[in-house]
């Protein structure tokens, strides 16, 4: 005789403010500042696997399991991510913003960019492939570089990110001219050349609680606000400010945008989200105390 379905989540705050507890009990990130309604729906994926009927059941299955634990940590954490997400977010990029920052800098500078919750590397690597491409576009401007730093507070992701390694399907997703220009063919499928791959620096951080990246000319967190409550947002907002330099650029998802902080943005693009840094005081407040094992290394972080 088959069971019938699982009861629904009992979405109730005092559950899953238990679960999170746990959670950070167990040493993973801390949840509680994410909207609740996506929390809840990757929740219920897990309950449903073990037949579960309310988060308080869950918890005290995950009391008694350090391995629900962590693969209830990586189904929170999981990204949606794709090469040149958003094309005429991309278009933008290439054909005003990146001009403009190399038109800005002279020959031989380091153009610098963070690409903050970066999953598994397709948005740092699509950035990458489009600075070399307008470089390459446009033989008079300066003849500058660009360092990305790319961070996620997943370490599964960051692990797959420096891989730099993909299926035989993203020849659906790239034209056959970027594959060639810019990847190489191995073991069936395709790696990303030297080239991009040495333009970037991978490493785990907490965007909500480690010291920001700083000094930067772009700054990409796109997809990632939507996730954490308004009061995170507010409080992550300063900290973009803080990392770009005067001028910097900010992209932002479809969905986010900076709220009531225009004294920090003013809009490029505002239809794909795209803000200048504003001059003023950089008041975002250090954490007294960070933690060194989630911070990228010193050569990033400066």
């Amino acid at each position: 005789m088959t069971a019938g379905p699982p009861a629904p989540v009992a979405a109730t705050p005092l559950g899953l403010n238990t679960v999170l507890e746990l959670l950070r009990a167990h040493g993973q990130p801390d949840f509680r500042l994410y909207k609740q309604r996506t929390l809840l729906r990757r929740l219920e994926r897990r309950m449903h696997i073990h037949r579960v009927p309310t988060l308080q059941d869950y918890a005290r299955l995950l009391r008694h399991s350090s391995q629900e634990v962590a693969l209830l940590s990586k189904e929170l954490l999981i990204g949606v991510t794709l090469f040149f997400r958003d094309t005429p977010v991309w278009q933008a990029l290439c054909d005003t913003v990146l001009p403009r920052l190399l038109a800005d800098h002279a020959d031989g500078d380091v153009l610098r960019a963070w690409v903050a919750g970066c999953s598994t590397g397709e948005e740092a690597y699509s950035l990458a492939m489009a600075f070399r491409e307008v470089v390459d576009a446009t033989p008079e401007r300066a003849r500058c570089t660009l360092q990305i730093f790319a961070t996620d507070l997943s370490q599964d992701a960051i692990d797959r990110a420096r891989a730099g390694t993909f299926p035989p399907s993203l020849a659906d997703e790239l034209s056959a001219v970027r594959l060639a220009r810019h990847f190489v063919q191995q073991d069936g499928g395709y790696r990303i050349a030297a080239s991009i791959r040495d333009t970037i620096v991978f490493a785990r951080h907490d965007l909500t609680a480690d010291p920001p990246l700083s000094r930067m000319d772009l700054m990409s967190c796109r997809n990632l606000l939507m996730h954490f409550s308004e009061p995170l947002q507010q409080r992550i907002l300063p900290l973009f400010h803080y990392s770009l330099r005067p001028g910097g650029v900010l992209l932002l998802g479809s969905s986010e945008t900076v709220h009531d902080q225009h004294h920090r943005f003013e809009p490029l693009d505002a239809e794909q989200r795209l803000y200048r840094r504003c001059a003023g005081p950089r008041t975002y407040v250090m954490p007294a105390c960070p933690r060194e094992r989630s911070t990228p290394s010193a050569t990033a972080a400066t």
